[in-house]
Formats: structure tokens, C-alpha cells, sequence
């Protein structure tokens, strides 16, 4: 299972032009995506975190030390993207190799691609599809296999079902990670991610790095509260 976590530059002209809360539109002129953190971790909640010399971190400052989000970006954000999908296809072929090596499991030899993050199914996998696209990282069928035909654990919309009440329809709807950190009681503050423009308008890189790469450990600190909670309800139960 992968998780992850993104982080995109939205120009200065559209961080307030927008019909709803999402600034950033993968459509759109001068959006783009500045990288993120990757992981491959168990599926079992009990497992650990894994060490950050297992992290994956791709940047488009990285790739092109003349970055600049406005009038340098293409070519970094496209060898970011390569980057990442070749993470992905890793990934998945490892699983798939590890499957096909299990006597009991030779006939069959599909496995359930699942990404895990905070909002991966509104944003971030939409988002990689369409950038990957754009520049050709690879045939359309790939990127969608890649990207769209797995199984995302969006904690934005399980944490819904942790709610003991809901008050009112209008409550219906994803949980903000920072609610869903409280529900878990992990005692961190938890920024806006507009914070993540003006960092890159004043080039401060590493503060972007260590906060993302902090992001995926509270995805993963998640997924380990909402499942062990699940699993000993139904252990309880039987």
C-alpha cells in the first residue's frame, strides 16, 4: 500500500478566484505540482511507521536548481511526474511479483492497488492523471492504471463513519485532517496547505519537505487509529 502526500503552487491570481474551497485546478495555466513524499507501508494497522530512509521524496527544485513557479517549471514538474510514476509501477509490480511467488496464490495473480492519504481521491491521484497526461509520461491506459483503477483510502471520508454523532445533514460530508487528528488524539498544530505558496515564493524548500514528509506520518498514524479501532470493534463483537 502506498501512502502519500502531495503539495501543488497555485499562482498569486487564483488563490481567491475560485467557485469552491479548492484553489488548485490541474487545467489550469501556471498550477502545477511541486512533488511529494511517498511510502510503501503494510496494510496492518499494528505495523510501525516505517523509517524516513524509506521515504520517497520528489521536488521539482531538486530536478532543476533554476526552478522559479512562475516562468521555470515545466520541465522539473515533468521529471517529477516521471518520477512518480515510475514509484507507482514499481510498487505495483513488486507486489505483483510477490504474489505470483506465493504457492497459493499462482492462478491469480491481480493485487489490490490501494493508495492511502488525506484527501488522494478528491485531489491528488485526479491531479497526477491529468499533469501526467499533459506532458506524455506515459500511454493514457497506463496512467489510468497507474492512478485511477486502484483503491484509495481517502481518511478525509473515513473518518466520517469515527463520528459517534452527527448533528446535522449538513455535517455530512469529509472530515478536515485536523478534526481527524483530534479524534486520534495526535497533539500537532496542523497548517493550512495555502501555507505551502508563500514558502515557495520565498524559495523556503526545506520547510515544505519537512512538512509534507511530517504530512504522510500523520496519514499513516491515521490509518493505524481508524483500523485498529475497527478491527478490535469487530474482534469484540465475535
Amino acid at each position: 500500500m502506498i501512502c502519500f502526500d502531495l503539495e501543488f503552487y497555485v499562482p498569486r491570481r487564483d488563490r481567491e478566484s475560485s467557485r469552491t474551497s479548492l484553489r488548485v485546478n490541474p487545467c489550469k495555466e501556471g498550477h502545477h505540482l511541486l512533488g511529494g513524499v511517498f511510502v510503501n507501508i503494510s496494510r496492518n494497522p499494528q505495523k510501525k511507521i516505517p523509517h524516513e530512509k524509506f521515504f520517497n521524496s520528489f521536488w521539482v527544485w531538486r530536478e532543476d536548481p533554476s526552478y522559479n513557479p512562475l516562468t521555470n517549471y515545466k520541465k522539473a514538474e515533468r521529471s517529477v511526474l516521471a518520477k512518480i510514476y515510475d514509484f507507482f509501477e514499481s510498487s505495483w509490480n513488486y507486489s505483483l511479483k510477490q504474489k505470483k511467488n506465493n504457492l497459493y496464490n499462482r492462478k491469480k495473480t491481480r493485487v489490490k492497488q490501494i493508495t492511502l492519504g488525506t484527501g488522494i481521491a478528491r485531489v491528488d491521484l485526479p491531479f497526477l492523471f491529468i499533469r501526467s497526461q499533459k506532458y506524455h509520461i506515459a500511454p493514457d491506459d497506463q496512467l489510468f492504471r497507474a492512478y485511477l483503477a486502484g483503491f484509495p483510502i481517502d481518511l478525509t471520508n473515513v473518518g466520517l463513519g469515527l463520528i459517534d454523532k452527527v448533528k446535522s445533514v449538513k455535517d455530512i460530508g469529509p472530515i478536515p485532517t485536523s478534526e481527524l487528528m483530534q479524534i486520534c488524539g495526535i497533539n500537532k498544530s496542523k497548517e493550512s496547505g495555502k501555507v505551502v505558496w508563500n514558502f515557495v515564493d520565498n524559495k523556503k524548500y526545506a520547510n515544505i519537505e519537512k512538512r509534507t514528509i511530517e504530512e504522510v506520518k500523520v496519514n499513516v498514524r491515521l490509518y493505524q487509529c481508524f483500523f485498529r479501532k475497527k478491527m478490535n470493534q469487530k474482534y469484540d463483537e465475535t
